[in-house]
């Protein structure tokens, strides 16, 4: 959550980052910790999309806390170089769009 107060300082006052897409990986442990609070505190300070990272067993549950607040999940970071089963990778892109 320390990254919310102060990784985006600029942004916080000006509460519009129209055309930012928040990072998730920025975040690191706060998101898988309480995504609900994660993202109801981008939304407060502007941002309407973010682009999601796949945390273990917490794709479902991300999208479905994104989708409560009302962000978009414009894209996402996948493992294709060093995942054995191709349309896993494919099925985590499914449950995150």
């Amino acid at each position: 959550m320390a990254a919310l107060s102060t990784g985006l300082p600029a942004v916080a006052g000006n509460k519009r980052p129209d055309g930012y897409c928040g990072q998730l990986y920025t975040l690191g442990d706060a998101v898988p910790q309480d995504p609900a609070r994660v993202f109801a505190q981008l939304v407060a300070i502007g941002y309407r999309e973010v682009e999601a990272l796949t945390y273990a067993n917490l794709t479902s549950a991300l999208r479905r806390h994104a989708a409560n607040v009302g962000l978009l999940m414009r894209s996402a970071h996948l493992d294709f170089a060093t995942s054995t089963d191709v349309s896993r990778v494919f099925d985590v892109a499914h449950r995150l769009a």
